[in-house]
């Protein structure tokens, strides 16, 4: 079995989003606030990007990291 190629990940992710954002009669909850305490580059080499991933808990429990 063949696994599933960028491309093809970005294509069905998208539509997935599309449909769940434009569903007629889809209510939408507020988004959180959120306080920025403070902003600063820790990146030594300032010519590489260094990032984290993000993790988010679903009601039911389950992390996600994207």
């Amino acid at each position: 079995m063949r696994g599933i190629n960028r491309r093809q990940m970005l294509v069905s992710t998208g539509a997935a989003f599309t449909a769940a954002v434009f569903t007629p009669g889809r209510s939408v909850a507020a988004a959180p606030e959120a306080n920025i305490i403070e902003t600063k580059v820790i990146s030594l080499k300032p010519e590489f990007y260094h990032g984290w991933p993000t993790i988010a808990r679903r009601k039911n429990g389950q992390l996600l990291v994207v």
